[in-house]
């Protein structure tokens, strides 16, 4: 089950006429949630995904475009884990675009498969229904 607000270009001032900010809450069958918060204007820019789970915490914050910082929570102890990393703008990219070939050149398989990505596309859609 997916809960979705997105703004209509007129959330800011950039001037876009498509969806600037997005809020989406996603219910999975396995008593999962899930909260998607987008947007094309907040400065200073930040990516940061969180998993939050009973016996610990996974966070990783992309604050800047050459760094990114993973921090892991494990409850049965109470401490915090900290890794920066290394990264350029377009990493993510590159690797999705490595393996495509990759896969296209050895007839191999990819990481995800398109049963995978039809959900993902399922979740994005029922999300924009939500909107309207």
């Amino acid at each position: 089950q997916v809960a979705a607000w997105a703004g209509d270009g007129g959330t800011s001032d950039i001037g876009i006429q498509a969806p600037d900010l997005a809020e989406v809450l996603i219910d999975f069958e396995d008593n999962c949630l899930a909260n998607v918060h987008l947007d094309f204007f907040q400065r200073p820019r930040r990516r940061q995904f969180e998993l939050i789970c009973t016996k610990g915490v996974i966070i990783v914050e992309f604050s800047r475009w050459d760094a990114c910082r993973v921090s892991t929570y494990q409850a049965e102890n109470a401490s915090w884990q900290h890794e920066d990393l290394k990264t350029q703008r377009d990493d993510m990219f590159r690797a999705e675009d490595t393996e495509f070939l990759k896969a296209v050149a050895e007839d191999g398989q990819i990481s995800c498969t398109i049963a995978e990505a039809c959900k993902s596309l399922e979740v994005v859609c029922a999300a924009r229904q939500q909107t309207c």
